[in-house]
């Protein structure tokens, strides 16, 4: 009695477990967007008939497990719904509205300033930004919501590629993208490496090599090792920040971080445009 793999996707032989793919470009909340828009306007019509504050609330509690963005809240006009909850004068409802609006909008904002930055760090059309803007989302936000470490991802990965769209000549990310040669959406699931373009890497190479000697000469750096941001000079996440006082200001000493590649020695202000984004 041999089972082939006929037999087992017949149903006659052992039932073989299928892996689904991991959250992330692959299997991610948009997905399952017009099933959430079918959600969220079967609540619409309920609030709409009039219901008692019991039900009112379980509602409510309902729409605080959907992923909320800017095409459903569209498509659904739960918005306009949750208004007339606040006339209510109920305290309890006003203040469970209060928060899902507050956080639809804070989520909203904030996906469309970055659509707007990669847009002008890019010089991207609009579309773009806002597919690209998606894929980020999806990357690093793939049960929809942006909270905690899927937030923290979301903002370092924007800084990324924010650097990486900042590069000029002949094969850069912008020049790529407006020349249709990368899909938008996926590049946030790129790596570095496979969105420079040939004489970034070459430059990248050398900083290093540079960095390399420097640092047989230089005193370890006394300051925090941490990952969250993108040398601009050799592309690298390996870097240290450190405070220091620089003035006084309104009776008090006025402090300032600079961040320093661990790779390749280059330094730069927090504040500045370099590693981070505008």
């Amino acid at each position: 009695e041999n089972v082939t793999q006929y037999d087992t996707a017949f149903g006659f032989g052992p039932a073989v477990p299928m892996a689904l793919p991991l959250p992330g470009p692959s299997l991610h909340s948009g997905l399952f967007r017009q099933r959430t828009i079918a959600e969220v306007q079967q609540c619409v019509q309920q609030l709409r008939q009039g219901l008692d504050r019991p039900r009112v609330l379980e509602v409510l509690d309902r729409l605080a497990d959907f992923v909320i963005d800017s095409v459903v809240l569209q498509q659904t006009g739960i918005v306009q719904e949750l208004k007339k909850l606040s006339s209510w004068g109920d305290t309890e409802i006003s203040s469970v509205v209060k928060d899902l609006r507050s956080q639809w909008k804070e989520d909203f904002l904030l996906r469309d300033q970055v659509v707007k930055g990669f847009c002008e760090r890019g010089g991207l059309d609009r579309k773009q930004g806002r597919d690209m803007e998606e894929g980020l989302f999806n990357s690093c936000c793939p049960l929809g919501f942006m909270d905690g470490e899927e937030k923290k991802n979301y903002t370092r990965h924007y800084k990324r590629l924010c650097t990486l769209l900042g590069a000029a000549g002949p094969g850069s990310l912008a020049k790529r993208l407006k020349s249709r040669e990368l899909v938008p959406s996926q590049v946030a699931a790129m790596p570095d490496e496979d969105l420079r373009s040939e004489a970034q890497r070459k430059q990248q190479s050398a900083a290093r090599n540079e960095g390399l000697q420097a640092a047989l000469l230089a005193p370890a750096p006394p300051a925090a090792v941490t990952e969250d941001y993108m040398c601009p000079k050799c592309g690298s996440h390996n870097c240290c920040r450190r405070e220091i006082q620089t003035g006084w200001h309104n009776d008090h000493q006025d402090a300032t971080l600079f961040v320093a590649c661990l790779d390749c020695g280059h330094r730069w202000k927090e504040s500045d445009d370099h590693g981070l984004a505008s």
